[in-house]
């Protein structure tokens, strides 16, 4: 935008400048025909072309500023967010997984009389509870204590940033109306428009001549068929013999053209002298056609069964009863992971220690 905004002031200075314009020939001497610009208007253009210079490359000082105590900063905090986001899902996987030891503990329980593989099962769950509780603790706890903490940390980190920005902001848009002030107050007497509205500086501007007529009078802009409002104008400059020969010459150029159909047919470039003659077009060699494309390799769908009923605690979960056929997605090596599969539609995270092979 710095860069536009520059290159657009330094246009505007081509364009006042008083040695613009096409060369012509006067008793044998070649010079340039100089423009009707005042002497006003061409230092008010290179002055605000020098103060767009300026403007850009004081903002640009104050864009570093910007990266080093606004984005920065805010970057940092975002993926501090994102670390406690994770910790907090976490501790939700392990909260399911201490509800299911402890219901599974408490169904082997309420067996009256069990068995001694019952009683073998009781002494693992109730390991596997022990860990499960640890587990969740830590995390439950760690939350307790770490999340009041950031809160009141955020909250005086939100306002000395706010504050630089604000800052920041301050200078940028001061900086450039300084620029642009500098320009305006020592060319007053040449900018007449100053002291009035949008629609009356228009109206007197337009007033003064009429921009629009004089440009479409010029023969360069005549010839290329349009006018500023986009209407076809008559084509100027050539006579209806030139125009006559430039469409039999198109006819002539369309005619040894090749067939679209044909590739292989290359059409030499016509003569452009007094006579035309045609050459004969040059065959290439066709190339082999490319071997076809292998098959792709179609992978083994991997499936496993459920064991427990599992209700989704959070979106991304998948939803299982006892018995379901889940399609596996992604997996780990860890059984006490989480993997990602899918029953019919749906799609989510599951514990792996919920299901068996299929």
């Amino acid at each position: 935008m710095l860069e536009h905004q520059m290159e657009g002031a330094v246009t505007i200075e081509e364009m006042y400048n008083p040695m613009m314009g096409v060369q012509q020939s006067e008793d044998g001497v070649v010079k340039r025909r100089p423009s009707e610009v005042s002497s006003e208007a061409v230092q008010a253009a290179q002055d605000y072309a020098t103060a767009m210079t300026y403007c850009r490359d004081e903002i640009l000082q104050e864009l570093d500023q910007l990266d080093l105590l606004v984005v920065q900063p805010s970057e940092n905090m975002h993926s501090i967010i994102k670390a406690i986001q994770k910790t907090i899902t976490k501790r939700q996987h392990k909260l399911i997984d201490y509800d299911r030891h402890r219901t599974s503990l408490a169904k082997l329980k309420n067996i009256a009389d069990r068995s001694p593989s019952e009683d073998k099962q009781v002494y693992k769950i109730e390991t596997q509870l022990e860990t499960a509780t640890q587990d969740y603790e830590y995390l439950n706890d760690m939350l307790k204590q770490d999340l009041m903490r950031f809160f009141r940390l955020s909250s005086s980190f939100i306002a000395p940033v706010q504050e630089n920005f604000y800052n920041i902001q301050c200078r940028v848009i001061g900086g450039m109306y300084g620029r642009i002030y500098e320009v305006v107050d020592n060319h007053r007497d040449y900018l007449v428009t100053l002291e009035m509205d949008l629609e009356q500086g228009y109206q007197w501007r337009a007033s003064q001549r009429d921009v629009k007529s004089e440009i479409e009078k010029i023969d360069i802009l005549r010839k290329g068929g349009t006018s500023l409002d986009g209407s076809l104008v008559r084509p100027g400059g050539a006579t209806l013999q030139e125009r006559a020969a430039a469409k039999q010459f198109q006819q002539q150029q369309e005619q040894y053209m090749p067939e679209s159909n044909d590739p292989g047919v290359v059409s030499p470039p016509p003569n452009y002298g007094q006579s035309f003659q045609q050459t004969q077009p040059l065959q290439q060699q066709k190339r082999a056609p490319p071997p076809p494309p292998p098959k792709p390799q179609t992978l083994k769908k991997e499936y496993v069964v459920a064991l427990y009923d599992l209700d989704a605690q959070q979106d991304g979960d998948l939803t299982i009863r006892a018995g379901d056929r889940i399609e596996i997605i992604e997996k780990t090596d860890d059984t006490m992971d989480w993997w990602k599969g899918k029953i019919g539609q749906r799609e989510g995270m599951f514990p792996a220690n919920y299901v068996e092979p299929s």
